[in-house]
């Protein structure tokens, strides 16, 4: 599994509109100095999401960016997905060993692994919303989580080679 940068950043930015939701707009100045990016990149990262219809702009002396919805509506897979959707989907094209392509793009018996590997992963990251993220602090946040999606304790035993 792989979180791009651009999914790491695009989720704290979308967070940060989220935190201010609805009172305020905020402007991609405020966004890139609270997060610490450049404006640039949060201007990317926010156009991004605004055509994913996650975002909102306003122009003007009192414009800015804003949530298009409530936070607890928007689930952390469909902003992941806005922003790159790169979670998994993307091993094939990046190992294709010294090819061009990968020699079991026709017939693979892996593959099959991450693409159930994707499919749960998203159907967790679609049951975490923005609000759920709003909580304060980590460990409210986790015990939340945790609660929601226990980790079961499981060793696979592994014969010992004779």
């Amino acid at each position: 599994m792989r979180i791009s940068a651009g999914e790491e950043y695009g989720l704290r930015c979308i967070l940060r509109l989220a935190q201010s939701f609805p009172e305020k707009l905020l402007t991609v100045e405020e966004v890139a100095q609270q997060e610490g990016l450049s404006i640039a990149y949060v201007e990317k990262l926010l156009l991004q999401l605004k055509k994913a219809g996650l975002v909102v702009s306003i122009r003007g002396a009192n414009g800015g960016y804003s949530l298009a919805r409530n936070p607890a509506e928007i689930p952390v897979g469909l902003v992941l997905r806005a922003l790159d959707g790169t979670i998994l989907t993307d091993l094939c094209e990046r190992f294709p060993g010294e090819q061009e392509a990968c020699v079991h793009l026709r017939k693979c018996n892996i593959r099959p692994v991450w693409v159930i590997l994707a499919h749960h992963l998203y159907k967790i990251l679609n049951q975490i919303s923005l609000k759920d993220l709003l909580q304060e602090g980590e460990k409210s946040i986790r015990s939340e989580l945790y609660q929601r999606f226990p980790i079961e304790e499981f060793a696979v035993a592994i014969p010992a080679r004779k």
